[in-house]
């Protein structure tokens, strides 16, 4: 894993754009926005989709004061199509895919930023994921942090890897980021990791991966994608 250093009291910075997508989020969204804050990252956009919620999430979002662009929507579209609107939208060339339910590690986005700048060809850098529960008022972690391929909210990724690898597959309400994830991989564009944690990642009774069936069936459907992109490529 390759190691680097924080970004340095620079007078100018490059711009980063953080998406969060938001669908009855409002448990956690407080406590995720107070993490991004925490970054003091001093060229930061903030842009967040609520996908259409149906609980107090808009509220939590517009009382924070955290500076930020907010886009509503009148119905539930996914989490892949509210992704693909808020690029359309950012302005920075960096970008940073964040779930409403999770934490970011302090220091994270300096980290992940100077590693990119530091690497001109890399256009993915990765963090390290690090499970955790809340469990009778007691927080529990896993052992130890470690690198989950699939987790956009631990990578920072220049957006001009978007032009290579394409949006996500948003006619897919499951797993359209591992799909995008190995298209980056298909592509050949440069991943790094940095072994320092990059997320907090919350395990609540409505993770999307505690849906067996529809992870099973999501799951075979990447698959299928894959050797579907294979085949063609040979032909």
């Amino acid at each position: 894993m390759a190691q680097t250093e924080e970004v340095g009291s620079a007078d100018r910075v490059p711009l980063i754009s953080v998406i969060i997508p938001v669908y009855n989020g409002e448990k956690y969204l407080a406590e995720c926005l107070n993490s991004i804050a925490a970054q003091n990252y001093p060229n930061m956009e903030l842009v967040i989709i609520d996908d259409g919620s149906t609980d107090s999430s808009l509220d939590v979002v517009n009382a924070h004061p955290l500076a930020k662009t907010v886009v509503s929507l009148h119905t539930n579209q996914g989490v892949y199509k509210a992704r693909n609107l808020a690029l359309s939208l950012v302005k920075g060339d960096f970008i940073c895919l964040f779930d409403c339910d999770d934490i970011m590690a302090n220091g994270n986005l300096k980290r992940l930023i100077s590693h990119l700048l530091a690497h001109p060809d890399v256009l993915i850098v990765k963090g390290l994921l690090h499970r955790f529960r809340i469990k009778d008022s007691v927080t529990e972690y896993n052992e130890k942090a470690g690198l989950e391929e699939f987790c956009l909210g631990a990578s920072l990724i220049r957006k001009e890897a978007f032009e290579v690898v394409g949006l996500f597959a948003d006619d897919m309400r499951w797993a359209a980021d591992a799909d995008w994830h190995l298209r980056s991989v298909e592509s050949g564009v440069r991943i790094d990791v940095i072994d320092a944690t990059a997320v907090y990642y919350r395990l609540h009774q409505h993770n999307m991966s505690n849906h067996l069936e529809q992870v099973k069936k999501s799951r075979l459907e990447v698959i299928r994608r894959r050797l579907l992109r294979a085949k063609n490529a040979r032909s």
